[in-house]
């Protein structure tokens, strides 16, 4: 090869490099200005807890942080009980030090609800949720959460879901007979652990002065307590959540079909898209409780964030566990 055709190709090398470092300079700019110009969003999340339900909520709240965006901010406004021991509120205030991108509001609700009905599955936390309206009155909409629940997925998908003519949106139940005994024919009943709520319209329409009405009348016949009154009262307004939130934690394929062949609703999921949501879900409602029921289905899961808090082995020695993930 002469000296004229080597400096030639020796040009065209070094074009095709330049070439090919400016294409990925401009990718990689380019992904960078799209990454800092995504949306960055707050979510309000209101939760409740009590002495006994203190680690499973820690869990919960660290799997929404584990898993959210890095735009995604979460505000977690916790109501308890007047007796909810300050070393509790400090645990998981915690989490704020952990996650930059989280922030805690302790709600103290008194005596609130003393003398609704409740048993040993259901406390009287459960029922704080209907005040939610008047307890934060400049929030439009919220999303609430169990404390047995755990989030695999970050929640903005869920958050900017539609609720213009709902106030609520929940995992499909199975128990509307529940709602004959008040003269209710509905297709359709909510389970209340896992939901996106409505408050500016529960505010413009006084639903909370409703609930108040309907639990005086009715208090002996609350068999599902809050989630009772919620469907109850709200029924004509009460919509669907895509099935991949708050989906139950069944034991197996069968089980969830089980579940979804009791369902009557017209507007129901597909069975596709259920048994998909059953296996790539986003929030998992965990009816049975994994420290309970350790073998139990996506217990693992819930032990996996589990040991992600600072907490392991208090939780193993409070449910007097062996570690079920050695």
């Amino acid at each position: 090869m002469n000296s004229k055709k080597r400096k030639y190709l020796i040009i065209a090398s070094l074009a095709v490099i330049l070439v090919a470092i400016t294409t990925i300079f401009l990718v990689n700019k380019t992904l960078k200005n799209d990454t800092t110009n995504e949306e960055s969003v707050t979510i309000p999340i209101a939760m409740a807890a009590d002495n006994n339900y203190t680690y499973p909520t820690i869990v919960s709240i660290t799997s929404i942080l584990e898993n959210a965006n890095k735009n995604t901010k979460i505000k977690v406004y916790l109501m308890h009980p007047e007796d909810f021991k300050n070393e509790n509120k400090e645990k998981i205030s915690s989490l704020q030090t952990k996650y930059k991108n989280f922030k805690v509001e302790f709600i103290n609700m008194e005596d609130k609800f003393k003398n609704a009905k409740t048993d040993s599955s259901i406390p009287t936390a459960s029922y704080y949720r209907l005040l939610l309206p008047s307890l934060l009155p400049d929030i439009k909409k919220i999303v609430w959460l169990d404390g047995d629940t755990v989030t695999l997925k970050d929640l903005s998908k869920m958050y900017k879901l539609d609720m213009s003519n709902y106030y609520y949106r929940g995992f499909l139940d199975n128990n509307v007979d529940g709602l004959k005994d008040f003269g209710i024919e509905n297709d359709h009943y909510i389970c209340a652990g896992v939901m996106l709520i409505n408050l500016d319209k529960l505010r413009k329409d006084n639903v909370e002065e409703k609930f108040e009405d309907f639990i005086s009348k009715n208090n002996s016949k609350l068999i599902q307590h809050d989630q009772t009154v919620i469907n109850a009262v709200c029924y004509k307004n009460i919509g669907i959540l895509p099935p991949q939130y708050g989906i139950f934690n069944f034991w197996d394929t069968n089980a969830a079909k089980d579940h979804y062949k009791k369902l009557v609703a017209n507007n129901k999921w597909t069975l596709k898209e259920f048994l998909k949501a059953y296996k790539d879900p986003t929030i998992i409602h965990f009816v049975v409780k994994p420290w309970k029921e350790t073998n139990y289905t996506f217990a693992n899961i819930w032990f996996k964030y589990a040991k992600k808090t600072l907490y392991y082995e208090d939780i193993l020695k409070k449910y007097n566990l062996d570690d079920p993930l050695k």
